[in-house]
């Protein structure tokens, strides 16, 4: 997937299709998880959930 991403294609399909480029890989997705699983807790906690 790494080396996908770092390739023209990859970056041509992103403005073609009008994406975002949110590639996390490895612990930098972890990290991701986790904090957005802190926050989703959070927010769910707040409605009483």
């Amino acid at each position: 997937m790494t080396r996908l991403h770092g390739s023209p294609q990859w970056r041509e399909s992103l403005k073609t299709h009008g994406w975002n480029d949110a590639f996390l890989p490895g612990a930098a997705f972890g990290t991701f998880l986790t904090e957005q699983d802190r926050r989703v807790g959070s927010v769910l906690k707040e409605l009483g959930l």
